[in-house]
């Protein structure tokens, strides 16, 4: 499909993928992240604030750059 664009419209397509590959490789850190939290607690842990803020960063993350992904923006 990118084969018969023009460079501009190549260039924004690669843009597009490459922040859409960097977004879900965060989303896929954080369900991971939610996996081990779980595993922790399940096996007595009690204080989980370190992996809440990893989390909470990744989340963010995926969120700065889900425009640039092309995920579609809803306003609040």
């Amino acid at each position: 499909m990118s084969i018969q664009v023009d460079g501009a419209t190549h260039q924004e397509m690669s843009t597009e993928a490459w922040a859409y590959s960097i977004m879900m490789t965060r989303l896929a850190a954080k369900f991971f992240l939610e996996s081990v939290a779980a595993c922790l607690i399940s096996n007595g842990r009690i204080d989980n604030e370190d992996l809440t803020t990893l989390r909470n960063g990744l989340a963010e993350a995926a969120e700065m750059i889900s425009l640039a992904a092309g995920v579609p923006q809803v306003d609040s």
